[in-house]
């Protein structure tokens, strides 16, 4: 019962925002003027939202892939079997909804600008840095993972110094975050250049 109803509600969100049917409980939002209410939604979806559901989707693919090797579900015959199928579709939905809001976003900017490729990224900075911190973080670990003395346990390349973090001031910030900043205003420049460039061409 319950899988069923967060399998339905899971989709139900993806479908919701594509639609622009969600609840809104902004009492202010529907006395707004269109242009505002654009750029509410462009904050809303890839400001808040999204990185929220990248969160999620990287969370769940952990629990996604980890009952599928064990090949999770009830040793009691009346038991939930091939439980990993729920976790699955759980993950799968959070794709499903990343696609959707990164749709609806792109449809919100087309409103106000021409919706070029970077300045997607760029409107969508937090939910951008997000991405390529996945993809920063993952690749590391991986290339120290493959690349390690055998018999290297997978709890020791997370304590690797890359993963450490460094002072400023009274903050702590990882050198993993560090490289992700730089790699994402270097994405969204280069996509800038590529804009001008193929513009030059036309």
């Amino acid at each position: 019962q319950w899988g069923l109803y967060g399998a339905s509600a899971l989709g139900a969100i993806g479908y919701a925002v594509t639609t622009d049917s969600q609840v809104r409980v902004d009492i202010f939002y529907d006395r707004f003027p269109d242009a505002k209410k654009t750029k509410y939604n462009i904050f809303g979806l890839v400001w808040l939202f999204l990185p929220f559901v990248i969160l999620s989707w990287d969370i769940t693919t952990h629990y996604a892939i980890s009952s599928i090797a064990i090949d999770e579900g009830s040793d009691s015959p009346n038991g939930l079997h091939n439980l990993w199928l729920l976790k699955t579709f759980m993950n799968v939905a959070f794709l499903f909804m990343a696609f959707a809001t990164w749709s609806a976003y792109i449809r919100n900017l087309a409103r106000l600008t021409r919706p070029t490729l970077w300045r997607q990224l760029l409107w969508a900075f937090p939910s951008t840095m997000f991405i390529v911190n996945l993809i920063v973080f993952y690749g590391i670990w991986w290339a120290l993972y493959l690349t390690s003395a055998e018999g290297t346990a997978m709890r020791e390349i997370g304590r690797m110094p890359i993963f450490d973090e460094f002072e400023v001031g009274p903050y702590e910030i990882k050198y993993t975050i560090v490289i992700t900043l730089v790699l994402t205003v270097l994405l969204i420049g280069a996509a800038r250049l590529f804009d001008r460039s193929g513009r030059a061409e036309d």
